[in-house]
Formats: C-alpha cells, structure tokens, sequence
C-alpha cells in the first residue's frame, strides 16, 4: 500500500488535465475530430507519465524545501515519510519506461519527442544543468515541456505533420502557460529561500515577476487572435477569459497577504484551463459549421461558472478556501509580502 501511494501522490491530476488540454489543442486543430481516439489515449499516457516522472525527479531534489513549504500537504511521499528516495527513483524510472512505451504507440517520432522531454525534465531537476537553480531558464523550460510538448504530440496523435501556422499557435500557448509558471513560486517563496534556491521570484522579486506574467499573458492574447483571426467568433468568445486572467493577475500584485496570493494563482490556473477548453470547443464547433445560437450557448456554458468564481474572489479573497483547513491556516499565518526588492540575500535574510 505504501509503493502505491507513493506512485499516487507523484500523479498530480490537476497538472495532468492541463497538458492533456494542450494536447487535445494540437489534436483538434488538425484533426477537427476525425482523429483515431486510441491515440489519443496513448499520447495522454504518454504525457502523464512523463509528467509523473519530472514529479517524482522534482519532489526528490526539493525535499528539504518541501519539508518547509509544504505544511499540510500529504501529496508528497518523502514529506510526510511514506517513502524512501532510492524508492521515488525507482518510480520515476518506471514512470520513464511507461512514457517511452506509450510514445512508441504514436511512432517514432512521438517516441522521440517524448524522450526529449524525459532528458529536458531530467535537467530540470538534477545535475549538471539543474534548470530549477537558474531563474531565466526555468520559464523557458517549463512552458516548452508542459505547452509545448503537448501540442505536437496532439498533432502527431492526430496524424498530422506540423505547419508553419503551428509556430505561431504554439507561441501563443507557450507564453499563456508562461504567464502561469511565473507566478509557481508564491506559496514556496520561504522554503526555497531557506534552502538558497534562486526561483524567478525571489532573484528579481514580485513586482518583476507580475509584470513579466502579465506581459506574457498581453502577448498570448495576441498571438492567439491573429493565429485564429480568421474565426471572430472564437476570438471574441475568447475576451471574458483574458478579461478575467488580467484581473487577476492585477489581484496577485496588489495581495497584501500569501493567501490572497496564492488563491489568485490557483484561480487563474483554472480560469487557463477553462480559456483551452474555450479553445477546443470553438474549434470543434466551427469544424461542424455549428449556428450563431449553438456558439453563443457554449460560450455562456464555459464562461459563467469561471466569471461566478472570479467574482465570488473578488468579493471577499481573505475567506477562500484554498486545498483543506490545515493548509489554508498554515497559509493565513504567514507574513504578509512586505517588500518588492529583487535581491535574494535579502529574503534568505
């Protein structure tokens, strides 16, 4: 029971849902759903397994971070003693061969892309490299693995070949899902500055970090409207989403406290994936020349439960609830942000 929750606690759905989401953008839009499900299930094991993998390897070189950061968790087996190091490795090499097999399934191309992204979340994690330790690649690296990544093997799942138009949706992805990993670090800010590890947000400091995410997230939205300037419906179906992403990301500045920055990160994380399957969905529509009607209707299905969470935030941030009740306290009485300096011996400090 012990090896099986330590394999359950490295398979972190919600991540998991997102690169899915991000695959199926690359599979629909060639595909328009003509597409062969089984492989689409084999290119989703195949990304959930690599994502399992860069987990086990992450939580293995964070420990001593995730020991202080993680207050309340019981989502990560070396944390709460439910497994060993040498037994997370060995997941994680099993979780590797998993990825490699299901990628196998969609040809050797999509085995070679998925072995590149094992190798690319290897040296996220573990020497030489060790990307995490270096604050201007770390971005770069993550949007490429969890957008990036995704898309073609969508593609290839989908039995298309990329085109030169693929670059500019892929950018627009690319630097949505930018705009979201700049803001990872709130939560981990005194873990990672106990153990001296220089994370994007305490080498350059919040102020930096919220006016890069929202510059990615500009540039998002534009790369995004001309790559689908051809669909207006899509493109102005897509507005409440930005709308609510730079709300919030002006939320994530002006918190006075962890916690409200925290429940925005977590908010806009979900109103991303809301905006891809926003995305999916028009595609999908357009594909069968669905009426006026049917495009409105959906956009009101998929964007009125995100505008009622975003509002009921909006209201009153101090009484959200963010994961249960242990964590949401050990979030409360922390201190709140009380400097913007992008020094980091002076948050070790």
């Amino acid at each position: 029971m012990t090896n099986i929750y330590a394999i359950a606690s490295a398979i972190r759905y919600r991540a998991i849902l997102t690169i899915t989401l991000f695959m199926l953008e690359g599979a629909v839009i060639h595909g328009k759903g003509t597409f062969h499900p089984w492989s689409l299930v084999g290119g989703a094991l195949a990304l959930a397994a690599t994502y399992t993998f860069a987990s086990l390897l992450n939580d293995i070189a964070d420990e001593k971070a995730d020991r202080i950061n993680l207050i309340g968790h019981t989502d990560r087996a070396l944390v709460r003693g439910g497994a060993t190091r040498g037994r997370l490795m060995g997941f994680a090499v099993v979780s590797a061969g998993i990825a490699l097999g299901a990628g196998a399934l969609l040809g050797f191309t999509g085995m070679l892309v998925i072995g590149a992204s094992l190798i690319l979340f290897a040296e996220y994690s573990l020497p030489p490299l060790r990307v995490s330790y270096r604050p201007l690649l770390t971005p770069v690296l993550l949007a490429c693995g969890y957008a990036g990544v995704p898309y073609v093997i969508g593609t290839i799942a989908a039995g298309a070949s990329l085109r030169r138009a693929d670059l500019i949706i892929v950018g627009g992805l690319t630097f949505l899902f930018a705009s979201r990993i700049l803001l990872k670090d709130f939560r981990d800010r005194t873990g990672d500055a106990a153990v001296g590890k220089p994370t994007p947000l305490l080498r350059y400091g919040k102020r930096a970090i919220c006016r890069a995410s929202t510059a990615c997230l500009a540039v998002a939205a534009v790369i995004v409207s001309i790559a689908f300037h051809g669909d207006v419906m899509l493109v102005v179906g897509l507005v409440p989403f930005w709308c609510m992403l730079a709300y919030l990301e002006w939320k994530v500045a002006h918190a006075r406290t962890v916690l409200e920055e925290v429940v925005a990160v977590g908010i806009g994380a979900k109103v991303g994936n809301g905006l891809l399957l926003a995305i999916l969905g028009f595609v999908l529509l357009a594909a069968q020349h669905a009426p006026l009607d049917s495009v409105v209707g959906f956009t009101l299905v998929v964007a009125v439960p995100y505008g009622w969470l975003v509002r009921q935030f909006s209201r009153d941030s101090g009484e959200f609830v963010f994961g249960n009740a242990q964590i949401t306290l050990a979030l409360r009485v922390k201190q709140p942000e009380a400097s913007n300096r992008s020094d980091l011996e002076e948050h070790i400090a």
